[in-house]
């Protein structure tokens, strides 16, 4: 993570590739289906507007919390710490207990940085729990059969053992997110459900929408984006 040219086109150049990191930090499609099925239930069937409420006030929380750690992360570590921790692949927390060794940092870095990882991985495995089962049923009906929990079982069973092997060959994180965030979250997040809007008929009274002209515009900048940090 260097320090590019402070021009105009320097400045727009890493606003662009960014976009594939800040993609995966502010998404939380994972959980999306879930939460409008709580949603449901809880409010009926009319639960557009009370979902929209709750999914702005998230986006605001999220919104504010994230770019605060990471202006006030960029500010105390500079170029030369961002670099130094790009390099060990440390997160910015062990960094800081690492440089500074204040016994307060040593001990509340881990316990912070656990915490993010379980309410991350909690968020994810719900969506990889239905989405395998989705993609199980569909590609071997018989799969059907299989009861929900033994079907949940080797869907966690998968998830350690794929999580075990990147955790042993400690990739990237940066270059994982890039990838993941610019491919994935690009067209799960922007450009499949804009698709869905114009296909599918009862997503019909979403289609004069000026936003989605935004969300595709946006959708296609990720993409690109990843590609160029991929062959650049």
């Amino acid at each position: 993570m260097e320090a590019g040219p402070k021009d105009a086109g320097g400045m727009v150049s890493a606003m662009i590739l960014i976009l594939p990191v800040l993609v995966f930090a502010f998404s939380f499609v994972a959980a999306i289906s879930q939460f409008v099925l709580d949603m449901e239930n809880e409010y009926g069937a009319n639960h557009s507007k009370q979902t929209a409420k709750v999914i702005r006030s998230s986006v605001v929380l999220l919104t504010v919390f994230t770019m605060f750690f990471v202006w006030s992360s960029a500010l105390a570590m500079g170029a030369d710490g961002m670099d130094t921790a790009n390099e060990q692949n440390l997160p910015v927390l062990s960094y800081f207990a690492n440089v500074t060794g204040a016994p307060f940092m040593a001990y509340m870095a881990p316990i912070v940085v656990i915490c993010a990882i379980a309410s991350s991985y909690f968020g994810h495995s719900l969506g990889t729990v239905e989405g395998t089962r989705y993609l199980v049923g569909l590609v071997f009906p018989s799969a059907k059969k299989i009861s929900n929990r033994k079907m949940d079982l080797w869907v966690y069973l998968f998830i350690f053992v794929v999580t075990s092997i990147v955790a042993v060959f400690n990739p990237s994180i940066l270059d994982m997110i890039s990838v993941v965030g610019g491919v994935f979250f690009a067209l799960m997040t922007y450009l499949l459900p804009m698709f869905a809007i114009y296909k599918v008929d009862a997503l019909q009274k979403f289609r004069s929408r000026k936003t989605n002209y935004f969300v595709m515009v946006m959708g296609v900048l990720v993409l690109l984006a990843t590609v160029w940090d991929m062959v650049s």
